[in-house]
């Protein structure tokens, strides 16, 4: 189905039902995120390439609103809805990444984080999650050697400041302890929003920070922090910039 065709069905659904309290929206978000956890992931027997839905942030925040909505009126017709989400955001996919001007076939995993609105998927070959407070992070899946600088991914939401406000505060952060900061550039790859780059040092192991920063289509922004080291721009920082392209706002506004 055509995205537009799809968005306009979705929309035309809403108007036969009722708009849902803000409890009712958190029992929700926490019935998707049990329902879509709790799926088995592909076998690694029979790997394949998933086709990638062309459906956006709209689509998503829609289905969203009509799963609040059906779910307190009539569960059933809810869960159904649920699997079409499924079908948008299967558990696993296969991606492909460059590195050093080759391409990389990889295996991506999602995670779904309804209390923050966004979905990501990561690479598992490569990565795993570890459980902040705060945050969602990722790191490297096997331990590298202590003198190695962090390599990682971060994922936080600033509610209240909107996105050029937070990239000129990070810039003033980062002046203060690298000596190679970037002006803040806007970008439309991997992710629409902000860019910031900055490095400590020309030495091989000079600790990297790259900030990506976007619109959590609120007042708010999101600010994904990715950390690695000079001489692995080309391996971990292309792997982590591939995973920001994978990043999606979810939002039932």
């Amino acid at each position: 189905m055509h995205k537009n065709d799809f968005d306009s069905d979705i929309r035309e659904s809403l108007h036969q039902y009722t708009t849902p309290t803000s409890h009712e929206k958190e029992v929700l978000w926490n019935r998707i995120e049990r329902s879509l956890n709790d799926e088995k992931p592909l076998s690694r027997k029979k790997s394949f390439r998933t086709k990638r839905y062309p459906i956006g942030r709209v689509a998503f925040g829609a289905v969203a609103v009509l799963l609040i909505s059906v779910l307190v009126l009539n569960p059933s017709i809810g869960y159904a809805i649920i699997d079409q989400v499924k079908a948008l955001f299967p558990a696993e996919k296969k991606g492909e990444v460059e590195l050093e001007g080759m391409k990389e076939s990889t295996d991506l995993k999602r995670v779904i984080a309804p209390e923050s609105e966004f979905v990501i998927y990561y690479d598992e070959g490569s990565f795993k999650r570890i459980e902040t407070e705060k945050q969602v992070k990722f790191v490297p899946a096997n331990p590298l050697p202590d003198y190695i600088p962090e390599v990682s991914m971060t994922i936080e939401q600033f509610p209240n400041i909107k996105p050029e406000e937070l990239a000129e505060r990070k810039q003033k952060e980062l002046l203060k302890d690298f000596t190679e900061v970037g002006e803040v550039k806007t970008m439309t790859t991997p992710i629409q929003g902000f860019s910031l780059f900055s490095a400590k040092g020309n030495q091989w192991d000079s600790p990297v920070v790259s900030l990506f920063i976007v619109s959590n289509e609120r007042s708010g922004s999101f600010l994904i922090t990715n950390r690695y080291f000079l001489e692995g721009t080309e391996g971990w920082g292309s792997r982590l910039e591939n995973m920001v392209g994978e990043f999606k706002v979810i939002t039932d506004k």
